[in-house]
């Protein structure tokens, strides 16, 4: 049995998060829903993390 694709690969686009999007990241995080697939950060939670990774990136630029 074949697997069918829902979503074609050009019809998804990645970009990194903002400060500005930590508001709806979180109402989906915590949405019901979503629970029994997703881990749920707080937002210090992912304010480090996004920090770490900027340092991270920066570390691998230079």
């Amino acid at each position: 049995m074949s697997a069918e694709l829902l979503i074609k690969p050009q019809d998804i686009l990645f970009r990194k998060t903002t400060h500005d999007d930590l508001k709806i990241v979180l109402e989906i995080e915590e949405h019901q829903d979503n629970s029994p697939f997703i881990f749920t950060w707080s937002k210090e939670k992912h304010i480090d993390i996004m920090g770490l990774l900027k340092q991270e990136f920066e570390k691998n630029i230079i």
